[in-house]
C-alpha cells in the first residue's frame, strides 16, 4: 500500500485528532454561549444559550416560599379601559420569539415597545401597555397559583402613534 497524508489521518490517530478537534471545538462554543452576557459581541442565539445551559440542572433551586415565573403575560389597556392579553398567535410569533420580545419590553429594552406597536394590528386602541407575571408559589404540598404582578407598565404616547400612521 502507497504511503499518503491522507491514508495516516484515517489510521491510528488520525482519529483521535479528528475527535478531540470536535470535542474541544463543541466546548468551545458552548463556553461562549455561557459568558455571552457579559461579552461585547453578541451571536446568533445569544438569548438562547442553548443546547445545554437551559437544562434544569443548572437553574436556580427554590425552597418554601419562593415565587418562579411561569409565564409573562403582555396586556394593553384600551381606550374603553378594557384590558386584552395578547398572544403570540396575535402577533404571528413563535413561542420563542413572543418571550423575548415581552422580556425585552419588560426590561425597557430600547425599541422593544415600538416593536411589539408595529406588529400588534390593533395598536391605535391601546392606551397602556402592561406585562404582568403568572408566578407559582412553592409550597409543602406542592406549587401553587399567586396572584399576578405587573413588572413593568408603559403608557402609549399618541404623538408616537399618530407619526407611525402616517
Amino acid at each position: 500500500m502507497k504511503f499518503t497524508k491522507l491514508n495516516y489521518v484515517f489510521k491510528g490517530r488520525g482519529y483521535t485528532f479528528i475527535a478531540t478537534t470536535f470535542i474541544v471545538g463543541v466546548l468551545g462554543i458552548q463556553s461562549l454561549t455561557i459568558v455571552t452576557p457579559i461579552l461585547p459581541i453578541k451571536f446568533i442565539g445569544a438569548d438562547r444559550h442553548w443546547p445545554v445551559v437551559t437544562y434544569p440542572m443548572y437553574t436556580k433551586s427554590y425552597v418554601e416560599g419562593d415565587y418562579i415565573n411561569v409565564k409573562l403575560i403582555l396586556t394593553i389597556k384600551n381606550k374603553a379601559g378594557e384590558e386584552i392579553e395578547i398572544t403570540e398567535n396575535q402577533l404571528g410569533l413563535t413561542h420563542w420569539d413572543f418571550y423575548t420580545l415581552v422580556s425585552k419590553i419588560s426590561r425597557n429594552s430600547p425599541n422593544a415597545l415600538d416593536t411589539f406597536l408595529e406588529i400588534y394590528e390593533d395598536s391605535d386602541e391601546a392606551d397602556f401597555v402592561y406585562v404582568k407575571t403568572y408566578p407559582l408559589r412553592i409550597t409543602k404540598e406542592g406549587p401553587i397559583p399567586a396572584e399576578s404582578k405587573v413588572l413593568a407598565e408603559f403608557r402609549v404616547d399618541p404623538e408616537v402613534r399618530d407619526q407611525r400612521e402616517h
